[in-house]
Protein backbone atom coordinates (compact mmCIF):
# COMPACT_ATOMS: atom_id res chain seq x y z
CA UNK A 1 0.00 0.00 0.00
CA UNK A 2 2.68 2.28 0.83
CA UNK A 3 4.03 2.09 -3.26
CA UNK A 4 0.74 3.22 -4.18
CA UNK A 5 0.40 6.03 -1.47
CA UNK A 6 3.91 6.91 -3.15
CA UNK A 7 2.54 7.29 -6.41
CA UNK A 8 -0.53 9.04 -5.60
CA UNK A 9 2.14 12.00 -3.76
CA UNK A 10 4.21 11.89 -6.50
CA UNK A 11 0.96 12.41 -9.54
CA UNK A 12 -1.08 14.42 -7.57
CA UNK A 13 0.12 18.02 -8.39
CA UNK A 14 0.30 20.37 -11.29
CA UNK A 15 3.32 20.55 -14.15
CA UNK A 16 6.40 21.10 -12.28
CA UNK A 17 7.54 23.93 -14.85
CA UNK A 18 4.52 26.28 -13.17
CA UNK A 19 5.11 27.22 -9.84
CA UNK A 20 1.63 28.69 -9.80
CA UNK A 21 -1.49 27.73 -11.41
CA UNK A 22 -5.16 29.74 -11.35
CA UNK A 23 -7.88 27.96 -12.84
CA UNK A 24 -11.60 28.69 -13.42
CA UNK A 25 -14.17 26.74 -14.19
CA UNK A 26 -17.81 26.91 -15.10
CA UNK A 27 -20.26 23.85 -15.47
CA UNK A 28 -23.44 23.06 -16.50
CA UNK A 29 -25.43 19.77 -15.72
CA UNK A 30 -28.26 18.68 -16.22
CA UNK A 31 -30.33 15.48 -14.37
CA UNK A 32 -33.27 13.39 -15.40
CA UNK A 33 -33.83 11.73 -11.47
CA UNK A 34 -31.84 14.24 -9.41
CA UNK A 35 -33.69 12.83 -6.14
CA UNK A 36 -32.93 8.82 -7.39
CA UNK A 37 -36.48 7.73 -6.94
CA UNK A 38 -37.15 4.68 -7.61
CA UNK A 39 -38.75 3.24 -11.34
CA UNK A 40 -42.05 2.35 -9.09
CA UNK A 41 -42.06 5.79 -7.99
CA UNK A 42 -40.86 7.61 -11.10
CA UNK A 43 -44.48 5.49 -12.60
CA UNK A 44 -46.50 7.05 -10.76
CA UNK A 45 -45.82 10.10 -12.21
CA UNK A 46 -42.99 11.50 -10.04
CA UNK A 47 -40.35 13.49 -11.44
CA UNK A 48 -36.83 15.52 -9.89
CA UNK A 49 -35.43 16.35 -13.30
CA UNK A 50 -33.49 19.72 -12.58
CA UNK A 51 -30.53 21.70 -14.33
CA UNK A 52 -27.68 22.73 -12.08
CA UNK A 53 -24.51 25.68 -12.85
CA UNK A 54 -21.83 25.51 -10.90
CA UNK A 55 -18.81 27.48 -11.35
CA UNK A 56 -15.39 27.26 -9.32
CA UNK A 57 -11.86 29.08 -9.07
CA UNK A 58 -9.10 27.21 -8.19
CA UNK A 59 -5.61 28.40 -6.91
CA UNK A 60 -2.31 26.42 -6.83
CA UNK A 61 1.11 26.96 -5.73
CA UNK A 62 3.94 24.44 -6.19
CA UNK A 63 7.71 26.06 -5.32
CA UNK A 64 10.56 23.83 -5.88
CA UNK A 65 13.57 24.53 -3.18
CA UNK A 66 16.31 21.75 -4.09
CA UNK A 67 15.23 18.48 -2.92
CA UNK A 68 11.98 19.90 -1.71
CA UNK A 69 8.86 20.97 -2.97
CA UNK A 70 5.65 22.46 -1.30
CA UNK A 71 1.76 22.14 -2.68
CA UNK A 72 -0.99 24.23 -1.54
CA UNK A 73 -4.24 24.26 -3.66
CA UNK A 74 -7.40 25.93 -2.68
CA UNK A 75 -10.62 25.76 -4.66
CA UNK A 76 -13.68 27.33 -3.76
CA UNK A 77 -17.23 26.66 -5.84
CA UNK A 78 -21.14 27.54 -5.70
CA UNK A 79 -23.64 24.94 -7.18
CA UNK A 80 -27.10 26.13 -7.56
CA UNK A 81 -30.13 23.86 -8.77
CA UNK A 82 -32.66 25.74 -11.17
CA UNK A 83 -35.96 23.78 -8.84
CA UNK A 84 -34.58 22.58 -6.14
CA UNK A 85 -32.89 26.01 -5.15
CA UNK A 86 -33.38 24.40 -1.35
CA UNK A 87 -29.94 22.37 -2.38
CA UNK A 88 -28.00 25.19 -3.51
CA UNK A 89 -24.40 25.13 -1.55
CA UNK A 90 -20.71 26.34 -1.48
CA UNK A 91 -18.16 23.85 -1.78
CA UNK A 92 -14.72 23.10 -1.38
CA UNK A 93 -11.08 20.94 -2.06
CA UNK A 94 -7.71 22.65 0.11
CA UNK A 95 -4.75 20.45 -0.39
CA UNK A 96 -1.92 20.81 1.28
CA UNK A 97 1.58 18.73 0.56
CA UNK A 98 5.35 18.70 1.30
CA UNK A 99 7.77 16.10 -0.25
CA UNK A 100 11.05 16.07 1.00
CA UNK A 101 14.52 14.51 0.76
CA UNK A 102 17.88 14.55 2.36
CA UNK A 103 20.94 14.19 0.77
CA UNK A 104 21.53 10.80 1.70
CA UNK A 105 18.87 7.84 1.19
CA UNK A 106 16.04 9.18 3.00
CA UNK A 107 12.93 10.94 1.37
CA UNK A 108 8.48 11.11 1.93
CA UNK A 109 5.75 13.17 1.41
CA UNK A 110 3.33 14.76 3.86
CA UNK A 111 -0.13 15.60 2.50
CA UNK A 112 -2.99 16.97 4.07
CA UNK A 113 -6.65 17.26 2.85
CA UNK A 114 -10.21 19.07 3.29
CA UNK A 115 -13.21 18.85 1.01
CA UNK A 116 -16.33 19.68 1.33
CA UNK A 117 -19.19 18.51 -1.59
CA UNK A 118 -22.92 17.48 -1.95
CA UNK A 119 -23.57 13.96 -1.48
CA UNK A 120 -26.74 12.11 -1.62
CA UNK A 121 -30.21 13.86 -1.45
CA UNK A 122 -32.36 11.15 -0.78
CA UNK A 123 -30.25 8.22 1.19
CA UNK A 124 -32.42 5.10 0.97
CA UNK A 125 -34.07 4.45 3.94
CA UNK A 126 -34.16 8.28 5.33
CA UNK A 127 -36.70 9.48 2.89
CA UNK A 128 -36.61 13.40 1.37
CA UNK A 129 -33.48 15.59 2.55
CA UNK A 130 -34.76 19.47 2.58
CA UNK A 131 -31.43 20.56 3.06
CA UNK A 132 -28.17 20.33 1.90
CA UNK A 133 -26.71 16.49 3.01
CA UNK A 134 -22.91 18.06 2.28
CA UNK A 135 -20.08 15.55 2.88
CA UNK A 136 -16.76 16.85 4.89
CA UNK A 137 -13.82 14.75 4.17
CA UNK A 138 -10.67 15.54 6.06
CA UNK A 139 -7.42 13.29 5.61
CA UNK A 140 -3.94 13.54 6.23
CA UNK A 141 -1.18 11.09 4.67
CA UNK A 142 2.57 10.95 5.78
CA UNK A 143 4.90 8.68 4.28
CA UNK A 144 8.82 7.98 4.57
CA UNK A 145 11.19 6.28 2.39
CA UNK A 146 14.43 4.65 3.21
CA UNK A 147 16.74 3.12 0.16
CA UNK A 148 17.49 4.33 -3.21
CA UNK A 149 14.64 5.38 -5.70
CA UNK A 150 16.07 3.65 -8.71
CA UNK A 151 16.38 0.28 -6.93
CA UNK A 152 14.77 -0.77 -3.57
CA UNK A 153 13.87 0.73 -0.28
CA UNK A 154 11.54 -0.01 2.67
CA UNK A 155 8.80 2.33 3.28
CA UNK A 156 6.13 3.56 5.75
CA UNK A 157 3.15 5.39 5.90
CA UNK A 158 0.25 6.51 8.26
CA UNK A 159 -3.10 7.94 7.10
CA UNK A 160 -5.95 9.26 9.28
CA UNK A 161 -9.21 10.09 7.49
CA UNK A 162 -12.74 11.33 8.60
CA UNK A 163 -16.00 11.61 7.15
CA UNK A 164 -19.02 13.16 8.48
CA UNK A 165 -22.10 14.77 6.90
CA UNK A 166 -24.05 17.53 7.59
CA UNK A 167 -27.91 16.53 7.53
CA UNK A 168 -28.87 14.99 11.01
CA UNK A 169 -30.55 12.23 9.44
CA UNK A 170 -27.29 11.05 7.42
CA UNK A 171 -24.96 11.17 10.69
CA UNK A 172 -25.16 7.06 11.24
CA UNK A 173 -22.64 7.27 8.23
CA UNK A 174 -19.79 9.50 9.63
CA UNK A 175 -16.68 7.43 10.68
CA UNK A 176 -13.34 7.90 11.35
CA UNK A 177 -10.18 5.60 10.19
CA UNK A 178 -6.74 5.46 10.94
CA UNK A 179 -3.98 3.14 8.61
CA UNK A 180 -0.39 2.17 9.60
CA UNK A 181 1.40 0.59 6.69
CA UNK A 182 4.91 -1.03 5.95
CA UNK A 183 6.41 -2.56 3.02
CA UNK A 184 9.83 -3.54 1.04
CA UNK A 185 9.30 -2.41 -3.08
CA UNK A 186 12.15 -3.15 -5.12
CA UNK A 187 12.62 -1.82 -8.76
CA UNK A 188 14.81 -4.35 -11.18
CA UNK A 189 14.41 -2.15 -14.07
CA UNK A 190 13.67 1.34 -15.14
CA UNK A 191 9.67 -0.36 -15.93
CA UNK A 192 9.11 -2.63 -13.37
CA UNK A 193 8.33 -2.28 -9.65
CA UNK A 194 6.97 -4.91 -7.12
CA UNK A 195 6.96 -4.43 -3.15
CA UNK A 196 5.48 -6.42 -0.25
CA UNK A 197 3.73 -5.23 2.39
CA UNK A 198 1.82 -5.22 5.86
CA UNK A 199 -1.42 -2.80 6.40
CA UNK A 200 -3.92 -2.26 9.99
CA UNK A 201 -7.07 -0.02 9.86
CA UNK A 202 -9.02 0.38 12.84
CA UNK A 203 -11.95 3.24 12.91
CA UNK A 204 -15.41 3.94 14.39
CA UNK A 205 -18.70 4.83 13.53
CA UNK A 206 -19.79 7.42 16.29
CA UNK A 207 -22.89 7.48 15.71
CA UNK A 208 -24.16 3.96 13.85
CA UNK A 209 -26.86 2.76 16.17
CA UNK A 210 -28.20 6.50 17.84
CA UNK A 211 -31.49 6.17 15.86
CA UNK A 212 -32.00 2.61 17.39
CA UNK A 213 -33.14 1.40 20.51
CA UNK A 214 -29.53 0.50 21.47
CA UNK A 215 -27.49 0.28 24.30
CA UNK A 216 -24.22 1.19 22.36
CA UNK A 217 -24.53 4.23 19.34
CA UNK A 218 -21.06 3.66 18.02
CA UNK A 219 -19.49 0.89 16.01
CA UNK A 220 -16.05 0.06 15.56
CA UNK A 221 -13.74 -2.15 13.14
CA UNK A 222 -10.56 -3.19 12.47
CA UNK A 223 -8.60 -4.93 9.36
CA UNK A 224 -5.52 -6.35 8.94
CA UNK A 225 -4.03 -7.38 5.34
CA UNK A 226 -1.00 -8.16 3.20
CA UNK A 227 -0.31 -6.55 0.09
CA UNK A 228 1.22 -7.29 -3.12
CA UNK A 229 2.06 -4.89 -5.28
CA UNK A 230 2.99 -4.93 -9.00
CA UNK A 231 3.60 -2.17 -11.71
CA UNK A 232 5.04 -2.14 -14.95
CA UNK A 233 5.42 1.31 -15.99
CA UNK A 234 8.12 2.01 -19.48
CA UNK A 235 8.83 5.30 -20.75
CA UNK A 236 6.32 6.57 -23.41
CA UNK A 237 6.90 4.80 -26.97
CA UNK A 238 8.71 1.76 -25.32
CA UNK A 239 5.62 -0.50 -24.79
CA UNK A 240 1.62 0.37 -25.64
CA UNK A 241 1.26 -1.12 -22.42
CA UNK A 242 1.22 -0.06 -18.93
CA UNK A 243 -0.15 -2.02 -16.21
CA UNK A 244 -0.11 -1.96 -11.98
CA UNK A 245 -1.86 -4.39 -9.79
CA UNK A 246 -2.31 -4.39 -5.62
CA UNK A 247 -3.40 -8.06 -4.39
CA UNK A 248 -4.36 -8.12 -0.81
CA UNK A 249 -5.39 -10.61 1.57
CA UNK A 250 -7.05 -10.06 4.82
CA UNK A 251 -9.74 -9.62 6.90
CA UNK A 252 -12.81 -6.61 8.58
CA UNK A 253 -14.26 -7.09 11.44
CA UNK A 254 -16.79 -5.47 13.12
CA UNK A 255 -17.28 -4.95 16.82
CA UNK A 256 -21.65 -4.83 16.56
CA UNK A 257 -22.46 -4.95 12.84
CA UNK A 258 -20.98 -8.32 12.85
CA UNK A 259 -22.71 -9.34 9.47
CA UNK A 260 -20.30 -6.68 7.39
CA UNK A 261 -16.97 -9.14 8.77
CA UNK A 262 -15.60 -9.89 5.45
CA UNK A 263 -12.04 -11.53 4.64
CA UNK A 264 -10.51 -13.28 1.38
CA UNK A 265 -8.66 -11.69 -1.43
CA UNK A 266 -9.03 -7.91 -2.40
CA UNK A 267 -7.30 -5.48 -4.39
CA UNK A 268 -7.08 -3.36 -7.63
CA UNK A 269 -5.41 -3.87 -10.69
CA UNK A 270 -5.43 -1.35 -13.47
CA UNK A 271 -4.23 -1.69 -17.57
CA UNK A 272 -3.27 1.16 -19.65
CA UNK A 273 -3.23 0.25 -23.34
CA UNK A 274 -2.66 2.65 -26.34
CA UNK A 275 -2.84 0.09 -29.63
CA UNK A 276 -2.77 3.16 -32.30
CA UNK A 277 -1.39 6.41 -32.09
CA UNK A 278 -4.44 8.74 -30.81
CA UNK A 279 -6.00 5.86 -29.09
CA UNK A 280 -5.95 5.00 -25.21
CA UNK A 281 -7.98 2.81 -23.62
CA UNK A 282 -7.79 2.63 -19.52
CA UNK A 283 -9.47 -0.40 -17.56
CA UNK A 284 -9.77 -1.00 -14.21
CA UNK A 285 -11.00 -3.55 -11.29
CA UNK A 286 -11.30 -3.70 -7.80
CA UNK A 287 -12.28 -5.47 -5.35
CA UNK A 288 -12.80 -3.64 -1.40
CA UNK A 289 -14.32 -3.93 1.46
CA UNK A 290 -16.53 -1.01 2.21
CA UNK A 291 -14.97 1.57 3.36
CA UNK A 292 -12.11 1.34 0.88
CA UNK A 293 -14.23 1.26 -1.86
CA UNK A 294 -16.30 3.59 -0.77
CA UNK A 295 -13.21 6.57 -0.40
CA UNK A 296 -11.71 5.49 -4.13
CA UNK A 297 -15.00 6.89 -5.71
CA UNK A 298 -15.43 10.00 -3.83
CA UNK A 299 -11.82 11.53 -3.59
CA UNK A 300 -11.25 13.71 -6.85
CA UNK A 301 -8.74 16.18 -7.76
CA UNK A 302 -9.82 19.90 -7.07
CA UNK A 303 -9.91 21.33 -10.64
CA UNK A 304 -12.67 18.41 -11.28
CA UNK A 305 -16.33 19.10 -10.76
CA UNK A 306 -19.16 16.24 -10.79
CA UNK A 307 -21.63 16.57 -13.30
CA UNK A 308 -24.08 14.47 -10.43
CA UNK A 309 -24.30 13.20 -7.17
CA UNK A 310 -21.55 10.48 -5.60
CA UNK A 311 -23.82 7.09 -4.63
CA UNK A 312 -23.38 7.54 -0.52
CA UNK A 313 -24.08 4.48 1.90
CA UNK A 314 -27.28 4.73 3.65
CA UNK A 315 -27.44 3.96 7.15
CA UNK A 316 -30.15 1.95 6.53
CA UNK A 317 -28.31 -0.26 4.67
CA UNK A 318 -23.94 -1.25 5.10
CA UNK A 319 -21.54 -1.93 1.75
CA UNK A 320 -20.06 -5.04 2.83
CA UNK A 321 -17.77 -5.95 -0.16
CA UNK A 322 -17.93 -3.67 -3.79
CA UNK A 323 -16.92 -4.98 -7.25
CA UNK A 324 -15.74 -2.02 -9.83
CA UNK A 325 -15.07 -2.53 -13.44
CA UNK A 326 -14.46 0.50 -15.77
CA UNK A 327 -13.69 0.89 -19.03
CA UNK A 328 -12.72 4.32 -20.64
CA UNK A 329 -11.42 4.74 -24.28
CA UNK A 330 -10.23 8.07 -25.41
CA UNK A 331 -9.28 9.14 -29.23
CA UNK A 332 -8.18 11.99 -30.92
CA UNK A 333 -9.94 13.06 -33.71
CA UNK A 334 -7.45 15.76 -34.72
CA UNK A 335 -4.90 17.66 -32.61
CA UNK A 336 -7.30 20.05 -30.34
CA UNK A 337 -10.40 17.56 -30.31
CA UNK A 338 -11.36 13.85 -28.46
CA UNK A 339 -14.13 11.90 -27.98
CA UNK A 340 -14.40 9.63 -25.03
CA UNK A 341 -16.63 6.77 -24.04
CA UNK A 342 -16.82 5.13 -20.96
CA UNK A 343 -18.69 2.15 -19.05
CA UNK A 344 -18.63 0.69 -15.67
CA UNK A 345 -20.56 -2.09 -13.42
CA UNK A 346 -20.46 -1.75 -10.13
CA UNK A 347 -21.80 -4.78 -8.03
CA UNK A 348 -22.14 -4.00 -3.82
CA UNK A 349 -22.72 -7.02 -1.33
CA UNK A 350 -25.20 -5.15 1.43
CA UNK A 351 -24.87 -6.85 4.90
CA UNK A 352 -28.35 -7.30 6.76
CA UNK A 353 -30.36 -4.38 8.43
CA UNK A 354 -29.85 -4.00 11.93
CA UNK A 355 -33.58 -4.51 12.92
CA UNK A 356 -35.33 -7.66 15.45
CA UNK A 357 -34.55 -10.28 14.16
CA UNK A 358 -31.83 -9.42 11.61
CA UNK A 359 -32.68 -9.56 8.22
CA UNK A 360 -30.74 -11.46 5.48
CA UNK A 361 -27.97 -9.50 3.49
CA UNK A 362 -28.54 -8.69 -0.26
CA UNK A 363 -27.16 -6.79 -3.16
CA UNK A 364 -27.45 -4.04 -5.95
CA UNK A 365 -25.87 -3.50 -9.23
CA UNK A 366 -25.44 0.05 -11.08
CA UNK A 367 -24.44 0.27 -14.14
CA UNK A 368 -22.95 3.52 -16.37
CA UNK A 369 -22.27 4.34 -19.76
CA UNK A 370 -20.98 7.80 -20.81
CA UNK A 371 -19.54 9.91 -24.30
CA UNK A 372 -18.07 12.98 -24.16
CA UNK A 373 -16.57 15.33 -26.81
CA UNK A 374 -13.60 17.48 -25.80
CA UNK A 375 -12.45 20.49 -27.52
CA UNK A 376 -9.17 22.58 -26.20
CA UNK A 377 -8.69 25.80 -29.09
CA UNK A 378 -5.91 27.12 -26.81
CA UNK A 379 -3.68 25.87 -24.25
CA UNK A 380 -5.27 27.71 -21.74
CA UNK A 381 -8.69 26.71 -22.64
CA UNK A 382 -10.75 23.59 -22.55
CA UNK A 383 -13.96 22.65 -23.63
CA UNK A 384 -16.24 19.48 -23.44
CA UNK A 385 -19.67 18.09 -23.02
CA UNK A 386 -21.02 14.52 -21.98
CA UNK A 387 -23.82 12.28 -21.81
CA UNK A 388 -24.07 9.52 -19.28
CA UNK A 389 -27.26 7.21 -18.42
CA UNK A 390 -27.19 5.49 -15.01
CA UNK A 391 -28.96 2.51 -13.48
CA UNK A 392 -29.26 0.51 -10.42
CA UNK A 393 -31.00 -3.01 -9.78
CA UNK A 394 -31.27 -3.05 -5.71
CA UNK A 395 -33.17 -5.58 -3.93
CA UNK A 396 -36.08 -3.99 -1.10
CA UNK A 397 -35.67 -3.61 1.44
CA UNK A 398 -31.59 -3.32 1.14
CA UNK A 399 -31.84 -0.82 -1.83
CA UNK A 400 -33.97 0.42 -4.41
CA UNK A 401 -34.43 0.23 -8.59
CA UNK A 402 -33.66 3.70 -10.43
CA UNK A 403 -32.52 5.11 -13.46
CA UNK A 404 -30.60 8.78 -14.11
CA UNK A 405 -29.45 10.54 -16.93
CA UNK A 406 -27.19 12.92 -16.86
CA UNK A 407 -26.04 15.96 -19.41
CA UNK A 408 -22.85 18.21 -18.68
CA UNK A 409 -21.04 20.67 -20.18
CA UNK A 410 -18.22 22.78 -18.75
CA UNK A 411 -15.52 25.17 -19.79
CA UNK A 412 -12.36 25.75 -18.28
CA UNK A 413 -9.75 28.52 -18.45
CA UNK A 414 -6.01 27.70 -17.01
CA UNK A 415 -3.76 30.33 -16.23
CA UNK A 416 0.51 29.45 -15.45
Amino acid sequence: MAGVLCAAFSGAWADDAAPWVAQGLFVWSQESNLLRFSDAEVASGLTTSDTARTARLSLGWHPRWGRQRLNAELALGRQQFSRFSLYNHDEHDLHLGWDWQTADHLSGAIQAHDLQHLSQLRPYGIGLLTVPNLESTQQVQALARWGLASTMGLEASLEGRRVEYSAQQARADDYHQHTAGLAWRSAPSAAMLWGLGLRATQGRYPHRFEALTSARNDDAFQGRFVDLILQWMPEAGRSPHQWEGRLSSGRTTYDVDTSRNVSGLFGRVRWLWQPLAGLHLDTAWTREPGQDAYFATLVAPAAEVRGSAPAAVAPIEATRLTHKLQLMASADVTAKTQVQLGAGTVRRSLAGIIATPPLAAGQDRSESVRLGLQWQPARQVRLNCAWEHERREGEAPWSSSWRNRTTTCQGQLTLK
